[in-house]
């Protein structure tokens, strides 16, 4: 045996020291052990949860979607809106507004895009004619959603959702509320 562990045994101390070392080893490792374990329980864990919270916001973004879709339709269809230039169409909006809070605002731009139709005042005229939601709902003549924009009629961040209103004789004009999705304090689709 080396000279210098020699020493480190010649002492019942030192045999003490040694002893209760080796006899805490494993209880050592078995901690290190469970605590990998554990962390790697605890990782699964927070997995579990990120999926499920993605799956609840991505369900309640399919029924904002399909709800909205619904409440374009039903809206379309009210003679009310089928005259985006009349002063009554602004009024209906802005009360149907008042009983929605999921939109921050509703507007009935004509065809060629011009808002005239709005729920809320507009400081200034506002076309939509360029916005791939619109051009959509044009060409597709049916419901569209537009990306994460500011609206041009709120002044807010919101995605636009379009629908044609088709009165009897031809296509019109398109209603496209601006929902407010209150799980990220923003506007959302």
């Amino acid at each position: 045996m080396p000279s210098w562990l020699a020493g480190t045994w010649s002492t019942l101390s030192a045999r003490i020291r040694w002893l209760i070392l080796f006899a805490s080893l494993p209880a050592v490792v078995l901690v290190v052990y469970q605590s990998r374990a554990h962390r790697e329980d605890a990782i699964a864990a927070a997995q579990d949860r990120a999926r499920h919270t993605l799956q609840s916001v991505a369900g309640n973004q399919q029924r904002l979607i399909q709800d909205t879709r619904q409440f374009l339709q039903r809206l379309a269809a009210m003679p009310a809106v089928h005259d985006p230039a009349s002063q009554a169409c602004g009024r209906y909006l802005a009360q149907v507004l008042l009983l929605n809070t999921t939109y921050v605002n509703i507007g009935v731009p004509r065809a060629d895009g011009e808002l005239l139709c709005n729920a809320r005042p507009l400081a200034a005229p506002v076309n939509v004619a360029n916005r791939p939601y619109f051009q959509q709902a044009i060409s597709g003549r049916d419901f569209s959603v537009g990306s994460f924009q500011i609206d041009r009629a709120a002044q807010v961040a919101s995605v636009n959702f379009a629908y044609p209103v088709v009165p009897p004789a031809r296509t019109k004009s398109w209603v496209r509320p601006s929902p407010w999705c209150r799980w990220n304090g923003g506007a959302c689709a």
